[in-house]
């Protein structure tokens, strides 16, 4: 339930889960998600502000965050 052109942090997403112990859960259960348009999972991040890795690959996953801020801002 992350909002279309915003990211959060592993860290961030365990923090507002009652049954994940760490942001490494919170990462597996991103890389298993298998359905990742539907559940965008590139909107979790590094707590440093990286993308981090990404199944498609960290240029795809700071394309769809940049497409995504563009779009919010009312850029194209």
């Amino acid at each position: 339930k992350i909002p279309y052109g915003l990211t959060v942090s592993y860290g961030t997403v365990a923090a507002g889960l009652p049954d994940a112990t760490s942001s490494r859960s919170v990462a597996h259960a991103v890389a298993l998600n298998p359905v990742l348009i539907f559940i965008p999972d590139h909107r979790v991040i590094l707590s440093n502000n990286k993308v981090g890795t990404y199944r498609l690959g960290q240029k795809e996953k700071l394309k769809l965050i940049e497409l995504e801020k563009s779009h919010l801002h009312g850029n194209s």
